[in-house]
């Protein structure tokens, strides 16, 4: 046992690869965590013997908290608005820390029919027209699904409460204000926010008042073992990468449309749809095979991260059309294997890179590139100031387990 094992850190996860990685890498500095998935089950990454399955809402989960003690520590991966479940009941002098993934503050917390700040931030003009679209859909379809669920119960309590619960979603302004005061109440409880990127910590302390202290802190992504390789050779094809996602966030449709206003012959676009909104993604591919044909390739299945890694060999460029910091192991594989990779000026990845002199550049440039500067490959003076810099300031796997050491022995 370690000097410090009269207190316990107490993880709170969710289902994701990077969970699972986590476990691995903190078991080996300290026996004393304990790890918790509130994720629905089945689960597809975590296994029953690394986590324990607490769900929201349950007297297990009152059970836990209850053994929560003044000088133990909370980690919070990845924010929901339900953990306050857990802050409510734990000791006001307990520590607790959140590791910031990306989404979690710097999007939307709900569905809302006006405009309000973050969607206009984070949204270009006709992927958000898809967004609103969609995300009525989709609220309409969950109400209604609630519904019915509670007339099953043959109670009129429940019902009632269940359309009282569901015409609050609906007054979605309300809902908005609330989700976001409660970002804000949790902001000002944490000791701290786990996260790489100084951008990003600025601009959410602008954006809910408050002056959260960041932590140096990265997760394992996998891409230790990359390096450089040779500009692809595939005559005068042009294959670009689009996005990470099936989220709102990429502005699929906007950078599609862009692309075709440039009328570059023979493109290939190669589109990661397989995480995220399953909706959105058929709506993308819909839009990108009718702008492109069969040249828009949509990745929809799950795939390893090695064969996804190798995907990227064969692309000239790759293009991330995220408005706030998003795409984060994504771009930096791109840069390890000397790509060329545009970022919108405004994404905090794109101010954070720029500030460590790393060779990016922006979107909004690339609409007046001509396609033989497009196609035209980095240096090689460029590609290992570029591999440089990603091996001593981001990707320093010492520095990275130093800070988690010192995280959970604190």
């Amino acid at each position: 046992m370690d000097a410090n094992s009269s207190s316990s850190n107490f993880h709170f996860l969710i289902d994701d690869k990077f969970s699972s990685e986590f476990i691995a890498e903190a078991s080996q500095i300290s026996d004393n965590n304990i790890f918790i998935c509130t994720s629905p089950e089945p689960h597809r990454f975590l296994t029953n013997n690394e986590v324990a399955t607490v769900h929201f809402d349950t007297s297990e989960l009152d059970l836990l908290c209850r053994s929560i003690k003044e000088k133990d520590k909370v980690f919070v991966h990845f924010y929901v608005p339900r953990i306050h479940q857990v802050l409510n009941k734990i000791h006001d002098e307990t520590r607790v820390y959140c590791f910031f993934w990306g989404s979690e503050f710097l999007e939307s917390p709900c569905y809302s029919k006006k405009n309000n700040p973050l969607d206009s931030y984070n949204l270009e003009p006709m992927t958000y027209r898809l967004y609103k679209k969609l995300s009525s859909e989709q609220l309409r379809k969950s109400i209604k699904s609630d519904i019915k669920k509670s007339i099953k119960f043959k109670s009129a309590k429940v019902t009632v409460g269940q359309l009282l619960h569901s015409s609050k979603r609906l007054n979605t302004k309300k809902t908005y204000d609330e989700l976001i005061k409660l970002r804000q109440i949790f902001l000002k409880r944490i000791d701290g926010l786990f996260h790489w990127n100084k951008f990003d910590i600025l601009r959410i302390n602008e954006t809910y008042q408050v002056n959260v202290k960041q932590l140096y802190f990265s997760y394992a992504i996998g891409s230790e073992e990359i390096m450089p390789i040779p500009p692809p050779c595939h005559n005068d094809k042009t294959i670009i990468w689009l996005g990470n996602s099936a989220t709102a966030t990429n502005n699929h449709i906007d950078i599609l449309h862009h692309l075709k206003s440039m009328d570059i012959s023979n493109i290939e676009i190669i589109c990661p749809l397989n995480y995220g909104d399953k909706d959105y993604a058929l709506h993308v591919v819909k839009e990108g095979s009718k702008l492109f044909g069969k040249n828009f390739k949509p990745i929809l299945d799950f795939m390893p991260r090695e064969k996804y890694y190798a995907l990227m060999d064969q692309v000239d460029i790759a293009i991330m059309g995220h408005n706030r910091g998003q795409a984060g192991g994504n771009i930096l594989a791109f840069l390890k294997k000397g790509k060329k990779v545009y970022l919108k000026s405004k994404s905090t990845i794109f101010q954070f890179y720029s500030s460590k002199n790393l060779k990016i550049f922006s979107v909004e440039s690339l609409w007046e590139t001509p396609l033989p500067q497009l196609k035209k490959p980095l240096s090689s003076e460029y590609q290992d100031q570029n591999f440089r810099l990603i091996q001593e300031v981001i990707e320093n796997d010492n520095k990275r387990l130093e800070a988690l050491n010192n995280i959970l022995l604190a």
